[in-house]
Order: C-alpha cells, then sequence, then structure tokens
C-alpha cells in the first residue's frame, strides 16, 4: 500500500500531518498512537519496506492472551508521521486529538514479508507500554468487504496479564512522548512535532518559571531516550537507593577515574512524571514541600514526560562555596530563591532506564564502510580518508548540531585537493543510504536535495570524499524560517588578521545592540564567521534585510574599513562584510567543517577572549582540533542553541556624528 493513498485523504493545506516520502532505508521502529476522532481508538503502526504499515485498533491493545482486538488495516503512513502529536482539523481526514501513547522497537519472529503477505504477522515489541510476542492475524473477508480486518492478540509470556490484573490503559493514559493526556491537548492549535520539536508544557501560573533561556538550554541538552544506544525500556521506578561516596585515605589515580568538587548540601532524587514533581533524600523520604516551588517549577519547566535525576541542593554564599549551615537557614526561612541544584545523573527518562550507560560520552562509532581508507585527501599533511572519517568521528557531538537535519550544499574531491573539486547539492549516481534525500518545497519533486540524520550520513559523505559540509541557515523542519544569521568576514589583500578580529568585535557589538547573542569561528580560510541563533519566526527576506542593514550600516560609518558589496571587495586594505549567506538556498561552512585547501584546515569555534594575534584563521587543523578539545574545559559554543531569541526588526540606518 503507497502513500499516495494517505495523501490522496488529506489537504496539507489544512492539516498539520506530515506529507512525507517513501524512506530510502530500512527500520524497526514501531509506534501506538492514541487518537480521539469520530470515536476513540489506538492507531498501531510498524515500519516495513520505508513506511509504517497502520493499523486502526478499535478498543485498545490487550495484555490478556489471546484476547482478539479487532484491527483495521488501514493506508501506509509516512516514518515521519511517528512523531506525530497534536490535533487534525475538523473536517479532515480522521480530524481529531493524537498523542504518542507507546513507542520503541520491534522484531519479526520468521520471515517478515511471507507472513505479512500470507495475513500471519509474529513478532515482539521492545516498547515502553507494550512488550514482548503478539500477532496480526488477517480474517477471511466478506463479500464485497473492501476494508481487511485483523486481529491484534497478545502472545502468552511474561508481560502477558491476567483478567482481572490492573488495565495498561488506566495506569499508563499518558504521552510517552510529552506526558500529557488527550485531554491536554484537545483544542491547542494544530501542530506539526517534526517543525517544532518536543512540546513543552508551560510553567504553572502560580509558580516561578526558569527564564526563557535557561527554558530552551534545557531542550537542547535534554536527549531523546529512544535513540540512546544501551538505554533500556523500563517503567519509571519510585525510588533507586543512590551510590555513595567511599571515605580514602587518598584519591585514585588514572584515566579510568573521574574527579568533582564534593558540596555541602543534601542529596536529592528529582522524580518527574507527566508534570509532577517530588524531591527524594537519599534514604526515599518525601521533601518536596521543603524545598519551596522555585526548583519544582524549574523541574516542571524540563521538557521531559518522565525522569529521575540524581543530585544535590546547595546554598552557595558570596564566594561561590556551598554551606550547609547557609541551606539549613534558607531552609527555615523559606528562602526557596538560594537553592541550587547540583545534577550528578540522569538515570531515568521516558521510559528508559539509563543507569547501564557509561558516565561520559559511547566515542561515536560509524558502520559506514570505507572503501580505499587510505587514499590521501591532503597528501602534504598526510590525512586520508580514514584519518578525515576518524576526525569527524571525534568531534561528531560538536558539529552534529550544526549540520543534522539540514539541506547541505557539498565540495568533493574525489583525488584529494590536488584534483578536480566541484560543488554538489543535488543527488549523484550510487548515493550511499546513509544520504538522505529531502524535497525542497520550492523546486521540482526530481531536484532533490541532500541532507544527514546521523553520524552514519557523515562518514558517507567522506567516503564520497566530501571535503567541505556547506548547510543551509534553516532546517528541513521549517524552510522558509531560518534559525541562524551568519555575518562573513572576508578580509582584501594586505588586511592583517588583527584588523579582522576587530571587525568581528564590531559586528558582535551591533547584533549585541539589536539583542542578539553572537559567537565567533574561524572560516578555516582568511576570515572569520560572527554567527548569531535566533527563533525561527522570521522568513528569509526580513533576515537578509536586517543582515544587510548591519552590513551597509558598518560601511557607511566606516568607510575606510569595511564595503558591504561584492563589487567593491577587491580593494586593498577593507574588509567584505558578506551578508548573502542569509537568504534562501544560500550556504556557508560547517562549525568543524574540514576546508578544500592545502593545510587541512577546519573552520573553528572560538570563545572571543580567543581572537589573539597568535590563533590565526587557517590555524586549526584536522590533526590539532581534537588535542584543542581534550584540553578546553567547556565547549565555546556549549549555549548556542540556547541563546535563540526572535529576530529584532531592522532599525533605520543612523550615520555615526563626525
Amino acid at each position: 500500500m503507497a502513500l499516495e493513498v494517505y495523501r490522496q485523504k488529506r489537504n496539507f493545506g489544512s492539516t498539520p500531518e506530515p506529507k512525507g516520502r517513501k524512506a530510502r532505508r530500512s527500520g524497526s521502529s514501531f509506534v501506538v498512537q492514541k487518537h480521539d476522532a469520530i470515536r476513540l481508538h489506538y492507531d498501531f503502526r510498524m515500519e516495513m519496506d520505508g513506511v509504517l504499515k497502520s493499523w486502526a485498533v478499535t478498543k485498545s491493545p490487550s495484555f490478556i492472551p489471546g484476547e482478539k482486538r479487532l484491527a483495521v488495516h488501514v493506508e501506509d503512513h509516512p516514518l515521519e508521521y511517528g512523531d506525530f502529536e497534536g490535533t487534525i482539523p475538523k473536517g479532515e481526514y480522521g480530524g481529531g486529538t493524537v498523542i504518542l501513547w507507546d513507542r520503541g522497537t520491534w522484531a519479526p519472529i520468521g520471515d517478515a514479508d511471507r507472513g505479512y503477505a500470507k495475513g500471519h504477522l509474529d513478532f515482539e515489541i521492545n516498547g515502553e507500554k507494550l512488550g514482548e510476542r503478539w500477532h496480526l492475524v488477517l480474517t477471511a473477508g466478506k463479500p464485497r468487504q473492501k476494508r481487511e480486518n485483523w486481529l491484534l492478540i497478545k502472545g502468552d509470556d511474561e508481560a502477558a496479564r491476567s483478567e482481572d490484573a490492573p488495565d495498561i490503559l488506566e495506569e499508563r493514559p499518558e504521552s510517552v512522548l510529552t506526558g500529557r493526556e488527550i485531554k491536554d491537548v484537545e483544542g491547542e492549535e494544530p501542530v506539526w512535532s517534526s517543525k517544532t520539536g518536543r512540546i513543552r508544557k508551560k510553567a504553572r501560573a502560580t509558580t516561578k518559571a526558569t527564564s526563557e533561556q535557561e527554558e530552551r538550554q534545557a531542550a537542547t541538552n535534554v536527549p531523546d531516550a529512544a535513540r540512546i544506544k544501551g538505554a533500556m525500556a523500563a517503567l519509571l521506578p519510585d525510588f533507586v537507593e543512590p551510590a555513595l561516596a567511599t571515605l580514602v585515605s587518598s584519591a585514585p589515580a588514572g584515566e579510568r577515574w573521574l574527579h568533582e568538587i564534593k558540596s555541602d548540601g543534601y542529596r536529592l532524587q528529582a522524580r518527574i512524571e507527566a508534570g509532577r514533581v517530588k524531591l527524594l533524600t537519599r534514604s526515599g523520604r518525601d521533601w518536596t514541600k521543603k524545598f519551596g516551588k522555585t526548583l519544582v517549577s524549574a523541574l516542571q519547566a524540563l521538557p521531559v514526560g518522565t525522569a529521575l535525576i540524581d543530585g544535590e541542593i546547595v546554598v552557595e554564599t558570596s564566594s561561590g562555596a556551598s554551606d550547609c549551615s547557609a541551606l539549613q537557614t534558607a531552609s527555615s526561612e523559606g528562602r526557596s530563591d538560594r537553592f541550587r541544584f547540583y545534577v550528578f545523573d540522569l538515570l531515568h527518562l521516558d521510559g528508559y532506564d539509563l543507569r547501564s550507560l557509561p558516565l561520559t560520552p559511547k566515542p561515536a562509532r560509524r558502520t559506514v564502510e570505507l572503501t580505499h581508507p587510505d587514499r590521501l585527501y591532503w597528501p602534504d599533511e598526510g590525512v586520508t580518508k580514514e584519518g578525515l572519517a576518524d576526525y569527524y568521528a571525534e568531534i561528531w557531538r560538536f558539529t552534529a548540531p550544526h549540520i543534522v537535519g539540514r539541506p547541505l550544499a557539498l565540495v568533493r574531491c574525489p583525488n584529494g585537493i590536488a584534483g578536480e573539486q566541484f560543488f554538489q547539492k543535488h543527488a549523484w549516481k550510487g548515493l550511499n543510504p546513509n544520504i538522505v534525500l529531502v524535497n525542497d518545497p520550492k523546486e521540482p519533486p526530481d531536484e532533490q536535495l541532500l541532507s544527514i540524520r546521523d553520524l552514519d550520513g557523515l562518514a558517507a559523505l567522506v567516503q564520497s570524499a566530501v571535503l567541505e559540509i556547506h548547510p543551509w541557515g534553516s532546517t528541513i523542519a521549517d524552510w522558509e524560517r531560518p534559525d541562524t544569521i551568519i555575518m562573513d568576514l572576508d578580509p582584501g589583500q594586505d588586511v592583517p588578521f588583527e584588523a579582522v578580529s576587530g571587525a568581528a568585535l564590531e559586528t558582535a557589538d551591533r547584533l549585541k545592540g539589536a539583542g542578539l547573542e553572537p559567537f565567533v569561528k574561524t572560516s578555516g580560510g582568511k576570515g572569520l564567521h560572527v554567527v548569531a541563533p535566533f527563533k525561527p519566526k522570521a522568513e528569509w527576506p526580513a533576515v537578509k534585510a536586517f543582515t544587510k542593514s548591519i552590513a551597509d550600516a558598518m560601511a557607511s560609518d566606516s568607510p575606510h574599513r569595511f564595503v558591504s558589496t561584492i563589487t567593491k571587495s577587491k580593494g586593498h586594505g577593507k574588509i567584505l562584510v558578506d551578508h548573502l549567506r542569509n537568504q534562501r538556498g544560500a550556504t556557508a561552512v560547517a562549525a568543524y567543517s574540514t576546508r578544500a585547501r592545502p593545510g587541512a584546515g577546519v573552520s573553528m569555534t572560538l570563545s572571543w577572549d580567543e581572537l589573539a594575534p597568535g590563533i590565526g584563521p587557517a590555524y586549526f587543523t584536522v590533526e590539532n582540533t581534537p588535542t584543542r578539545f581534550a584540553s578546553l574545559s567547556t565547549d565555546p559554543w556549549r549555549d548556542f542553541h540556547a541563546a535563540a531569541v526572535p529576530l529584532p526588526e531592522p532599525k533605520s540606518r543612523r550615520r555615526k556624528a563626525s
């Protein structure tokens, strides 16, 4: 059953559901969406052949072995639909409210294709609510019956329940994505979660919520537990006995050990479930009321459905040190604004137990096989194909937020930098399946663009001799509304790096004056990029107009230093403030991407105090970047996405007084 049937039934100008396409990859995801339409039912979907095979279960999945539930076979849905939660407008096909009731993976017992074709699928589920063995069986059709009726039946195993056991529907009515129930979603404006990301509950009006920036930071740092390798599906426990420190005469040494400061406070475990928060002591006592509303409100604002967080609550003195007596005083006086909660560990998240995972990150590993891994991409520097792939694996967690889920333009050099180079943004023959084809809504369907979703996608680019990665300033979830500004400072001949650094600082001041938070990186060539994140609300023309106003103002106020048009950029001693990266379809080299030039340079993120003569624009390379990050205490762009604010309106240009 193709996606054409799915599309024919929907008006995508009215419904927030994804139009979707058949995926080129093969996976094993499954979801159950609770759907309150004409009648309440559960949509059971399993990934097969690049789509979600779908059945409407008229009552609900039953945990009682042998109990048959009618499952009406409906049209295939795109994989993107597996993340959908929200409302479908009335009058549209399936109009009503949808929450993501369960999700996970499935594995066939026997041959899945043969079982599906014969009408008898045996399979195992590893979900947050459903588990172990299940059956889907096609019933004999009646004359002139247009729909296929199947039966969903629970297997007799350890996950099965007796008739008098508690009902899973009453125990777990909530969404595994947001912790909300159907009634919480009803009436909201139609949303499509692939554009908005995880739907966050608003903090209660009666409590003091964290600032908007803190909420954005929290949203950036909370992972999708279902995608963490090694996470185990499990119910949220009531309490986990904490691991306590052991007194020894001296601290252990060696690379296997990490050290942290001993705080002078109370060990606490924060238990979050569907917006309800409990603060538990090391012995499991409930001290939620003891610490007031501020901390509880901050934890409620986290974009999680369920979580168990291990940490310590402290009060800090003016010197920054924690003080137990100050904590006791603040607690007795009700000074909840003084509390700070330091998190040690995330034990459980959204239906997954994380305790078996290592304390520090799983270096990322690729599964893409490289052919001719010893092929030299940078001959003079000795950087091979495999060396480039290893470089990206080491810095994957830093570069991923800037390249995943965006349209990409690429510089390919099949024979290394000494051979032919060409700029490519469309598919080529023999495209690796880990490189994702995406449809630009303003381009013909047969002119698909390129994107990646994971480290294997990046490794596939390396295999294809991609030496430069240039992403759009918007994501494939929201093509028309960018979320990043790039001001490219391109120095003319005879311009020293100190002058480019000064230009970057002036550009940053102007962006700050407009209310944005600027960041800086080298281009990997001779210039610098001043980059600012913002909320994807303004469309491309507004973003281009805003950046043009910045560039024109700089050129007008300091014409001996800056130009804002490429036609005037060939003069000696001036810097081109290039704003043209900020228009639809334009790209700029990604943070941490290599450059197809001698030296194997990379575009490197910097902190503002690193802009010094000792670090030039091409200082950082494939060879020294991993060493740089090993020596840093924090990523200079750690707060990049958390700093996003709405794009301000462009101000009228005013000349400085002479």
